[in-house]
């Protein structure tokens, strides 16, 4: 899947690295202080930007340089993965009311690549989520699509205990396996009783 830079550019013809760095160098002259010619991307990394194969979001010069070549759209919005590449980027901007400091919270990763959402099931049936479980999730999902541009799937616990590495929210405890110790991705942590089972901590 490409992001959606890639398609803005492929709207505008801009085909190549070349292509791209003239572009970028004539918006970065624009800007106040300028950022003078040459501190576009290498060919690698543009085509990382393209591919969305990075570690995080571009910062400094290269998200005021981006935000001025594509006026309206976040640094977040165009390195979202988009599902099909013959999609309207003008309408995948207007579809939605764009929350930027919900995004910045959930971090680039889910901004970038989607985000699971993560329901309780049980041994002895296929599918079993309990109700305010179950209206927690229909809230959260309607909330990203909303007022993100987040990605938004689906999957049961058992199946999110083999995938440790992806961005999920759970439902219900032990919907996710924890954490490790010393992580540092956790958004927050709820503590709370419960009056079955005593104290209980939910990281998310």
């Amino acid at each position: 899947m490409p992001t959606m830079l890639k398609m803005l550019l492929a709207e505008r013809q801009l085909k190549s690295h070349t292509d791209f760095v003239v572009a970028y160098d004539r918006c970065a002259a624009e800007l106040d202080p300028p950022v003078p010619p040459g501190y576009g991307p290498a060919k690698a990394q543009y085509y990382q930007w393209l591919s969305g194969r990075m570690v995080g979001l571009p910062r400094d010069y290269h998200r005021r340089v981006l935000q001025r070549m594509f006026p309206g759209w976040t640094v977040e919005r165009l390195f979202r993965m988009v599902d099909s590449p013959s999609a309207d980027p003008r309408a995948l901007q207007s579809s939605a009311t764009i929350d930027s400091e919900l995004e910045a919270f959930l971090g680039a990763e889910m901004v970038t690549r989607g985000v699971t959402l993560v329901y309780p099931t049980r041994s002895d049936a296929a599918v079993v989520v309990p109700e305010n479980d179950l209206r927690g999730l229909i809230y959260v999902s309607a909330l990203l699509q909303r007022h993100t541009g987040i990605r938004v799937n689906f999957c049961g616990d058992r199946e999110a205990a083999a995938y440790t590495d992806r961005a999920y929210i759970g439902f219900g405890l032990g919907t996710v396996p924890p954490p490790p110790l010393d992580t540092d991705r956790r958004l927050f942590t709820v503590s709370t009783t419960d009056s079955t089972i005593g104290p209980v901590v939910e990281h998310l």
